[in-house]
């Protein structure tokens, strides 16, 4: 007698660990920016910007918190045309496959601009 597991990709997420894709918009534009995250188990981050390529775009290290739907972010650049420290609010009401947020300068998760990203 044999067996395998069946991969269900229909279950609900229950941690936004993994690779996550989408844009982000300055003050009250549109999303139009290329932004990614990597999620990691451990609760830290990788932030890329400015680049569909995650090679060629800003990074930036940080770490995230998870409240129900609620997932809060820090994270400071390391590389690229962008500095400085940034932090985000963002809600995932469908269990950790889409998000939209907003981010803010230092501890401030308001005040920069909006996001939106999708698991990938």
């Amino acid at each position: 007698m044999y067996s395998c597991k069946k991969d269900n990709d229909d279950e609900p997420q229950d941690s936004p660990a993994g690779y996550w894709k989408g844009f982000y918009g300055n003050g009250t534009n549109p999303a139009t920016q290329n932004y990614s995250w990597l999620f990691r188990e451990n609760g830290t981050l990788r932030v890329y910007s400015q680049s569909a390529d995650t090679t060629a775009g800003s990074k930036a290290e940080g770490t995230y918190s998870v409240n129900g739907s609620t997932i809060k972010t820090s994270y400071t650049y390391i590389s690229g045309a962008i500095s400085g420290s940034f932090s985000t609010t963002a809600s995932t009401p469908d269990d950790f496959e889409t998000m939209s947020g907003t981010y803010g300068s230092g501890s401030a998760t308001t005040g920069g601009g909006t996001f939106i990203l999708t698991r990938q």
